[in-house]
């Protein structure tokens, strides 16, 4: 967000929800409870004006721990700052490899099912991978009659299917 503010800003100008991972991709659950408060609390001065609010004009605020593992005390402290707390479903394990795009593309169309959270990472060597994996994965998925979108949109729906 720093070396980049203008990324930041047209996600959300283009409807997209934000959520916040912590300062840095580690292993959340590793930090010590302050040190983790005071990375939460320090990106989330940074996304402040890029939350998309509710029909309630409250700000929504979404969390990932870092790796996917947390503990009670993270989910409370989160909880505590306005966040839920939501996970993947689907992971193709990207981060272990480079250049694998289509192969990581079609692990995912393989596995998909309604309602599933699919992780991806942009850094480093996974960042043209990614952008692959998505140039390759998107259209099938509509193809498929899947439809992308947003994690409160997805909430919605399942609140609707649970009716």
């Amino acid at each position: 967000m720093d070396r980049c503010p203008e990324i930041v800003a047209n996600i959300h100008k283009e409807g997209h929800e934000v959520g916040n991972h912590t300062m840095y991709d580690v292993a959340s659950w590793r930090l010590s409870h302050e040190e983790f408060e005071e990375q939460l609390l320090s990106v989330d001065r940074k996304l402040n004006n890029y939350f998309l609010e509710d029909n309630h004009d409250h700000k929504i605020k979404w969390f990932r721990p870092g790796h996917g593992f947390f503990t009670r005390k993270m989910l409370r402290i989160a909880e505590h700052h306005g966040y839920r707390t939501a996970l993947g479903s689907l992971f193709p394990l990207d981060t272990l490899f480079k250049n694998q795009g289509e192969n990581i593309a079609k692990y995912l169309l393989w596995r998909v099912q309604n309602g599933d959270i699919i992780i991806l990472h942009d850094r480093g060597p996974q960042k043209l991978q990614t952008a692959k994996v998505l140039k390759i994965l998107l259209p099938e998925l509509k193809r498929h009659g899947f439809s992308v979108v947003t994690l409160s949109e997805l909430l919605k729906l399942q609140r609707v299917h649970d009716l």
